[in-house]
């Protein structure tokens, strides 16, 4: 027969590590939030860059000519 004193301690252990690992959990939950919102706004950023570098892509430089004649520095 087990000792009950002995299955009181073992249950005291778990209920012990589950508290710590629902702490732990809870932890992680706010950090893997945090994340999620850095990288929406990394996404946000990147996304109007691309945007801002199609727009410069697509229309000619202001003030820009091309010369057949080479600089001066030639």
């Amino acid at each position: 027969m087990t000792d009950p004193s002995h299955l009181a301690a073992n249950l005291e252990d778990l209920q012990i590590r589950l508290s710590f690992q629902e702490d732990t959990l809870q932890q992680l939950d706010a950090v893997i939030i945090r994340q999620n919102a850095v990288i929406e706004r990394l996404q946000r950023r990147c996304d109007l860059l691309e945007d801002r570098l199609r727009a410069l892509e697509s229309r000619p430089a202001e003030g820009q000519k091309i010369s057949p004649e080479k600089p001066p520095h030639y």
